[in-house]
């Protein structure tokens, strides 16, 4: 019942059950509004409910609701009735798991029920149900729910599939009835059935979509069944190896979130990939990642990547724009951002923030002219750094940094050619006692006093050297 000596800014409740009403109207002026019950009435959808966001009650029983949307922004709903109405899929309910604060939920009456364990697949989704259906939710029901697997068949395809629109009377039509229904089926959201085995998907072979996150897989299998698949979500899942992705080369995303992966692999033939997530895995090394040429974004968030190195694995990959890393411990290193942003030149967004024009400024002056273990490797020849006598690194492009060159790291060395570089002062020449002969022509050194420092004393541990050559100086 509604007041109507009262303002639409003040009224708390609104109860008008059996009246026929098939839509909201405009409720947005209803501001303070905690209480809604529509019961007994002809509502299809949820259109203009969205704004009511203090809304605590609302009881939407005996309707004609199919599916649910509209009420994810309402943090406050803690009662909703939904019994007596058409729902008859988990998923036409997913949102509701926004709703944090939603205890108790009515959903007895609908085909939903029909389905076998459908208590214990809608309270694997809605978690925070606390009342169901009039009864507590105890933790034998959420027990029996774990217990409890679902085994994929050609009926709950098809009931969970989104098959071309087809003219009731066309030839097409009549291919559904003759069971030759299954190459029409475009999508399938198989989410939240506590689906343990990827099977029955012979005949699928214009799927283009597919979701079987928030289940029990073990296994990537089957799937060369579905040769045009596009998207594949097989997030939160028990998934402990990357295969069985043969076949897939139109494949352009694919979710492999809060699994078991500790190793990325197999991804090589998947030539269009252009979003990859692998957030919430075990993974501790990028080494053999794949020069994915289409590959936009990449998700690898919440692993277990120490070394700030293992980033140089993705060095190479020529259209990733956004770059996810956050919540792995190489993310600890102060200059992680600007290391990543050296080695991966097009990157447009890190862990969810863009970068500025500042950042790659920083990442020049920081890294580049840096002795890295790349060059280094390439100009040793195959001999260890510890066991070098001669070292050539001229036309490098290395820049001043101090103490490049140490006894520790070159104890053997006796000649170093480090001409036709970007020095400026002797500040990359460390303590190296028994350094013979040092090359340092055309360099940009127009000084040989290092403020402090005397080039040939033993601070600097120069005063082995026989020959030295330095830029001519006019």
């Amino acid at each position: 019942m509604i007041c109507k000596d009262q303002s639409p800014e003040n009224i708390t409740t609104i109860s008008l059950p059996c009246r026929g009403i098939e839509s909201f109207g405009n409720l947005e002026k209803f501001k303070k509004l905690t209480v809604l019950n529509l019961s007994h009435n002809q509502i299809t959808k949820l259109n203009g409910i969205e704004k009511c966001t203090e809304l605590d009650t609302i009881d939407l029983s005996y309707n004609k609701l199919t599916y649910i949307e509209g009420l994810h922004a309402m943090n406050k709903l803690s009662k909703l009735y939904l019994h007596n109405n058409q729902i008859s899929k988990i998923n036409d309910i997913y949102t509701l798991k926004f709703n944090t604060n939603l205890g108790e939920l009515t959903i007895r009456g609908n085909p939903i029920t029909f389905t076998k364990n459908y208590k214990y697949h809608l309270l694997q989704l809605l978690t925070q149900v606390k009342n169901l259906d009039g009864k507590l939710v105890t933790d034998k029901d959420k027990q029996d729910g774990t217990e409890q697997c679902t085994v994929l068949t050609d009926e709950l395809i098809l009931e969970y599939s989104k098959i071309q629109q087809l003219q009731l009377n066309s030839p097409l039509h009549k291919t559904i009835e003759t069971n030759d229904w299954k190459r029409h089926v475009e999508s399938l959201n198989l989410s939240h059935l506590r689906i343990k085995k990827i099977q029955s998907l012979e005949g699928l072979i214009n799927l283009q979509q597919a979701n079987f996150s928030h289940n029990l897989i073990e296994k990537i299998e089957n799937l060369e069944f579905c040769p045009n698949l596009e998207e594949l979500n097989l997030e939160k899942n028990k998934i402990s190896k990357i295969e069985g992705l043969g076949g897939l080369s139109f494949l352009k995303k694919l979710e492999l979130g809060k699994n078991k992966i500790s190793v990325i692999e197999n991804l090589d033939h998947l030539e269009n990939l252009n979003q990859l997530s692998i957030e919430d895995n075990q993974i501790t090394s990028l080494q053999g990642f794949p020069i994915l040429k289409n590959l936009m974004e990449l998700y690898l968030g919440n692993n277990n990547i120490s070394d700030i190195k293992e980033i140089k694995h993705l060095s190479e990959l020529p259209k990733t724009i956004i770059l996810d890393i956050s919540g792995n411990p190489l993310t600890k290193e102060p200059n992680y951002r600007i290391f990543i942003l050296f080695h991966m030149k097009k990157l447009k967004v890190l862990d969810g923030i863009s970068i500025e024009a500042a950042e790659i400024q920083s990442a020049k002056e920081t890294f580049t002219g840096r002795l890295t273990e790349e060059l280094l490797e390439s100009r040793l020849n195959g001999i260890s750094a510890s066991e070098i006598k001669l070292l050539d690194l001229s036309n490098c492009k290395l820049k001043d940094f101090d103490d490049m060159f140490t006894q520790s790291n070159f104890p053997h060395l006796r000649e170093l050619n480090l001409s036709n570089n970007l020095f400026q002062t002797l500040r990359c020449i460390g303590y190296m006692p028994h350094l013979r002969l040092l090359n340092l022509s055309a360099n940009r050194i127009e000084t040989l006093v290092i403020p402090n420092v005397n080039i040939l004393d033993c601070k600097k541990g120069l005063n082995g050297l026989n020959v030295i050559f330095f830029p001519i100086f006019y």
